[in-house]
């Protein structure tokens, strides 16, 4: 039972992390990596939610575990400056 608990903590921390990550980068695309935020203007000036949420989708559906892990971290710490 022990095991199953954890699983489920773990499942339920990806998650919230993930959908940390897509609501931060959704709200304000210059958060970005460089690079990565090529199309994010042309989405963003034609009020393209479609266009904006699919940017942050694939930006995110990219990402490794110790790169979401590390994107969380630089998205949410609010002691460090950037």
């Amino acid at each position: 039972m022990a095991g199953v608990n954890l699983a489920i903590r773990h499942f339920l921390y990806a998650r919230l992390t993930v959908e940390s990550i897509f609501t931060i980068l959704g709200t304000d695309m210059t958060l970005l990596p460089d690079g990565t935020s090529a199309p994010a203007p042309a989405a963003c000036a034609a009020d393209d939610m479609a266009g904006a949420c699919r940017v942050v989708a694939d930006y995110s559906a990219g990402m490794t575990g110790c790169c979401t892990i590390e994107a969380y971290r630089r998205l949410t710490d609010l002691s460090s400056p950037g």
